[in-house]
C-alpha cells in the first residue's frame, strides 16, 4: 500500500494580485454604495430611557429627534478599539446624557408608515 503525498497548490502571482485588486474594489464598491444609498453621520446626544426596555432617543445638533433600539445596531468605540452587535456600553445607564455619532438611512415601512429614518449604527466616546 502507498501513502499519498499531501497535494501542493501553486497559485500564480498575477493571480494573487488580482484577487487582491477585486477585494480593494469590493470595498470601496460598498463604501460608494452606502454613501449613494442614504447613509449619512450624524452628532447629537443619545439618552437611554429607562432599563426596562432598550428604548433610546437621539437628539441630534441639528434638531432631529430619533427613536433608537439599543440592542438593535451596530456600535464601535470612538477610537474603533471595540465594536459589537447589540446594546452600545455607553448607552447602558438609564437617563445618562452621552454624545454620540450615529449612521442614519432612510426608508419607511411599505404602506407608509413607520419612521422616516433610521438609525443603523452608533459610535460612542
Amino acid at each position: 500500500m502507498t501513502s499519498a503525498s499531501p497535494a501542493t497548490v501553486v497559485v500564480p502571482r498575477r493571480a494573487l494580485a488580482a484577487g487582491a485588486a477585486l477585494l480593494a474594489l469590493g470595498f470601496v464598491a460598498g463604501h460608494v454604495w452606502a454613501d449613494q444609498h442614504g447613509v449619512r453621520t450624524m452628532t447629537g446626544t443619545a439618552t437611554r430611557l429607562n432599563d426596562e426596555n432598550q428604548l433610546v432617543t437621539f437628539d441630534g445638533d441639528d434638531g432631529t429627534q430619533l427613536p433608537i433600539i439599543a440592542d438593535a445596531v451596530a456600535w464601535e468605540s470612538q477610537d474603533g478599539s471595540q465594536s459589537g452587535d447589540g446594546t452600545p456600553p455607553c448607552l447602558g445607564t438609564p437617563l445618562k446624557k452621552v454624545r454620540v455619532e450615529v449612521g442614519v438611512v432612510d426608508g419607511s415601512l411599505p404602506d407608509g408608515g413607520g419612521p422616516d429614518e433610521h438609525v443603523i449604527w452608533v459610535r460612542c466616546p
